[in-house]
């Protein structure tokens, strides 16, 4: 039990939310729950770990390439997450069809 209480407290310093804040990198609002606002530091170190992996794509020789963060139904019932996953992902009707927001989306 006691290692237990331990490991929590290691984890309560260790939160990201509240390093984050403490470092005026990000916050978090109800008015887009689980998403953060990056501010100008937290934005910094973004943009740095971007060009970082641009780079990285350039000298293995990849493409970069973007795609929609919001698909019909039809592609998560093909790929079997509607069945599974469907309660938890991010869902509503697009002119009058099923839609779900990309999870994992960086």
């Amino acid at each position: 039990m006691e290692e237990y209480k331990e490991f929590l407290k290691e984890a309560s310093r260790r939160d990201h939310r509240k390093i984050g804040k403490d470092q005026e990198l990000w916050f978090f609002d109800e008015i887009s729950p689980g998403s953060c606002f990056f501010l100008p530091n937290g934005v910094r170190i973004y943009n740095a770990l971007i060009d970082l992996m641009r780079g990285e794509y350039r000298k293995r020789g990849y493409q970069e390439v973007i795609s929609p963060n919001v698909f019909s139904s039809k592609l998560w019932e093909t790929s079997g997450h509607w069945d599974h996953y469907r309660e938890n992902m991010f869902v509503w009707e697009i002119d009058k069809r099923m839609s779900a927001l990309k999870a994992m989306n960086w």
